[in-house]
């Protein structure tokens, strides 16, 4: 009976200090096989390809035609020789149709198509998706959203390298960031988004890529189609980049694009109730992500929120404190090594000494909405 209780003595006194020391020493696995190797790589020089690749470049829209005067410019200055833009008009009441019949006579690069009806039990922005993918005169396709803009006029340059590199490349993920205004909720937007990109480009740079964004991604029509598209999950609200890069993408099709050249810059949203209801529809595509993605993604943030909130088992019991605390800023460290690098490849400023505050907010914000998200249902797009 003593022989048991001193067992379940021990169990209570060492279980915690274990699950700790396993979820630095996680964050520390985590960092050195996917973070650093990925920022610390140098990467080719792919300035001497040929800028003659015919590309596609598709953008869908609803009711955005203000953004869109801001982003076709854009797009249209680009230093490629070979693309077409292609339009899309998902339904729009605004003036969309108008403007892009106009610039149809005036740009003939320009490719529009209009969406009347969505068919029942199908996503209305995948079934636009996919009748401006069929409508490609190209291969070789690139997609942004209606509010996003290429950083400058190198973007198309950079997804075409990987196409001309390798032949078997099927997939370029590339990242998409957010301007920059006033406020805490677009600090932690932009920090949100970035942690996001670290993540998906970090791992897909150890060919286990597992999402991309919309924003800033491309791949192949004839793969797109002899995939089946988005058909497997075509009922489900969002999952057009990420779900489709996680059911198709293997280490032999996919690449990463990180370039700053590469980058898009989308406008943010300017509050909580839209930027709330945005993240509530991707976070809910996670659970259709394959299991070997899901448990990847879990083993690594239970082990970021065990790290963080350590501290707290210092009032059971304070006699770990030096080794808790010595985890705990070994591991703020190479966080901010990590950030410091990759805030410098993308040419962004950041207050640095904020980043404890934003992890932790970052956590919360992860718990909250990974628990409504996963379970709300009645999700809907615009």
């Amino acid at each position: 009976m003593n022989l048991n209780l001193d067992f379940f003595q021990i169990l209570i006194l060492y279980t915690p200090i274990t699950i700790i020391f396993l979820s630095f020493i996680i964050q520390f696995v985590f960092f050195g096989i996917y973070f650093f190797p990925f920022l610390f790589t140098k990467k080719k020089n792919t300035t001497d390809l040929k800028n003659d690749f015919a590309i596609s470049v598709i953008v869908c829209a609803h009711n955005e035609l203000e953004n869109l005067k801001i982003a076709v410019p854009a797009i249209l200055k680009q230093n490629y020789a070979h693309f077409e833009l292609i339009l899309i008009d998902d339904r729009s009441t605004d003036g969309t149709k108008e403007y892009f019949t106009e610039l149809f006579l005036l740009e003939p690069r320009f490719n529009f198509v209009e969406i009347h009806d969505c068919p029942k039990h199908t996503n209305p922005k995948k079934f636009a998706l996919t009748m401006g993918i069929k409508n490609a005169k190209t291969d070789y396709i690139v997609f942004t959203d209606a509010d996003c803009v290429p950083v400058n006029e190198n973007w198309l340059q950079q997804f075409s390298n990987h196409y001309q590199e390798d032949t078997q490349t099927q997939i370029v993920l590339g990242a998409s960031i957010y301007a920059k205004s006033k406020g805490f909720l677009n600090l932690f937007i932009r920090f949100e988004t970035l942690h996001t990109a670290l993540m998906y480009l970090s791992f897909a740079f150890k060919n286990q890529a597992y999402m991309g964004v919309g924003r800033n991604i491309s791949y192949r029509k004839s793969f797109f189609l002899q995939s089946k598209g988005f058909h497997p999950f075509q009922n489900i609200i969002g999952g057009d980049d990420d779900l489709f890069v996680n059911k198709n993408a293997n280490k032999q099709n996919t690449k990463v694009e990180f370039s700053y050249e590469s980058l898009t810059i989308s406008k943010p949203k300017k509050t909580f109730k839209e930027w709330w209801h945005q993240k509530i529809r991707h976070i809910s595509v996670g659970r259709y992500y394959n299991s070997t993605s899901k448990t990847k993604l879990a083993v690594f943030y239970s082990s970021m929120i065990i790290s963080l909130f350590s501290f707290i088992y210092l009032f059971i019991n304070p006699e770990y404190k030096y080794f808790i605390f010595s985890g705990y800023f070994i591991r703020l460290i190479l966080i901010f090594i990590i950030y410091s690098k990759i805030l410098k490849h993308f040419k962004l400023k950041f207050a640095l000494y904020l980043l404890p505050v934003l992890e932790y907010a970052f956590i919360i914000y992860y718990l909250a909405i990974g628990l409504i998200g996963f379970r709300k249902k009645n999700i809907t797009w615009k």
